[in-house]
Formats: C-alpha cells, structure tokens, sequence
C-alpha cells in the first residue's frame, strides 16, 4: 500500500508552474515532470497509484476545494482518506495522527511545501524518529523551492536530510565504543563509509591490531574525508572521530604493543 501525505495551505489564486528534475521524484510520480497548477495539492492529485491523504484544518479544505475545481479536478473523492487538524497547537495529537497514517502504508512520500506555521516541521521530526526505524519506508519528503514568488516552483527531495541524521547518529555511538549500529538503515550514498566503520569495528573488537592500522584504519579516514566534504551538516561527527582514529594511528606507530593496549583502554 503506497499513499502521499499533503499539508494543505491556503493558496487557491492562480496558476503555477511546477518543475521537478529530480530523477528519484520522477521514478515515483512521473506526472510531476512539469505542470501548470494552483498548488502541490492539485497537482498531486493528478498522479496514479497512490492514496492522496490531505491533512487539513476547516479553512484550507475550503481553499483546496475551490483550487481544485478551478483546476477542473474531480474533487468528490479527494478527502476521501483526509485527517482534519483540529487544534494546530495539540502537537500529540498531530503526531499520532501523522503516525498513525504511516504506520498503516509500506510505502510513503511526504509534501510538505504548504501548510500553516509549525505542521510541517512536526511532519519532517516524526519522519526522522520513523527513518531511524525503517529507511525504506519514506520514499520521497516533496517540497516546493520557490523560482519566482507565486509563478514558479521546483520540487525537490529532502530525503537525504533523513539519511544524514541516520549515518549523524551512527557516527555518534560509533565513537562511543566502537560498534556499528546495525539496526540504523543507512542509503546507499553512505554505503562505503558504513562498510569502513564495519571493517575498523570487527578488527578492533578482535584485537586484530597489526591488520587494523595497515588498512582499515586508513580506509576509514579516507571515507571520513570525503563526507567532511560533502556533507557540512555531520561535519563535526566525522572530523572528532577523524582525529581520534588519526591519534590511535599515531600511538601505534610510535609505541610497543604493550603502550599501544594500555593508551587504547580509555578510548
């Protein structure tokens, strides 16, 4: 079962364009290569397969209503599977509701490029604590980049921040003691790292030292690098756990076996 969770704001005025380059997005809702539309909402409903569940308060159904038959979209079944939002402020019921609607599908993407004040970030907080669970679940989090205000928008994928908050806490226990966190999804962007984490942490749990630091130890840095590169926001965990394996590299190098275990034992 697949749906497409929307928040729904109020904008019903006039037409749009919407243009989503974005090759994941695509696989999924091919309709959203390119559309004249009044908002997400409207042209969301035009794409097959999926349940459409809007999350809405009074006033943006009625906004959404009028969008949609502005667009000539068949509206009689578009709130067929909605959730009324009807207390902004009651946060735990807006996350049971978000909840309770995720855990019911296999499939799941997100649109969060309307809605009112502080819905959306409640959406993208629950779609982390359920990332952590399972990756696989959360296919696309669609938001509308404004090209020009209220002419022009590109849809784009914030998924990967899900993944960066995936591998930030893997890197986190990681340099706690050493161990991989198995049961963290990572995607495949950051597969070479978490093989490289695995290999460092099955060495260093075998005592297996000699084979440790002429290769995975080097391996490891070398992947560390190349996320401090791309990827700003995990900077911090991966420069600390960078020099820490940097310093064991160097004690090794410089003291007898017997130093080396004693130096290690803190860490």
């Amino acid at each position: 079962m697949r749906c497409i969770i929307t928040i729904l704001g109020l904008s019903n005025s006039a037409n749009a364009r919407y243009i989503c380059n974005d090759t994941e997005i695509l696989n999924l809702l091919p309709n959203l290569k390119e559309n004249n539309s009044i908002n997400t909402f409207t042209l969301l409903n035009l794409c097959k397969g999926y349940d459409i569940i809007p999350l809405y308060t009074k006033d943006s159904k009625i906004a959404n209503l009028k969008a949609l038959s502005k667009a000539n979209i068949n509206c009689d079944n578009a709130f067929d599977k909605a959730r009324q939002i009807d207390d902004v402020g009651d946060f735990v019921e807006i996350f049971n509701i978000i909840n309770e609607i995720i855990k019911d599908y296999n499939e799941v993407i997100v649109d969060v490029s309307h809605g009112f004040r502080h819905l959306p970030m409640l959406v993208l907080t629950q779609l982390i604590i359920t990332n952590l669970q399972n990756s696989r679940k959360i296919c696309a989090i669609l938001f509308a980049k404004e090209l020009e205000q209220g002419k022009s928008y590109e849809i784009i994928n914030l998924k990967e921040y899900l993944d960066l908050a995936n591998i930030s806490y893997l890197l986190s226990t990681f340099d706690d003691n050493y161990t991989v966190a198995n049961h963290i999804p990572i995607g495949t962007k950051y597969k070479e790292l978490f093989s490289a984490l695995k290999g460092f942490s099955n060495n260093i749990m075998a005592l297996n030292i000699k084979e440790l630091f002429s290769s995975f130890a080097s391996r490891l840095i070398t992947e560390l690098d190349s996320n401090l590169l791309a990827n700003p926001a995990i900077y911090d965990y991966a420069n600390e756990l960078k020099e820490k394996i940097s310093n064991l590299q160097k004690i090794y190098n410089a003291k007898p076996a017997y130093e080396f275990y004693y130096h290690l034992a803190p860490l």
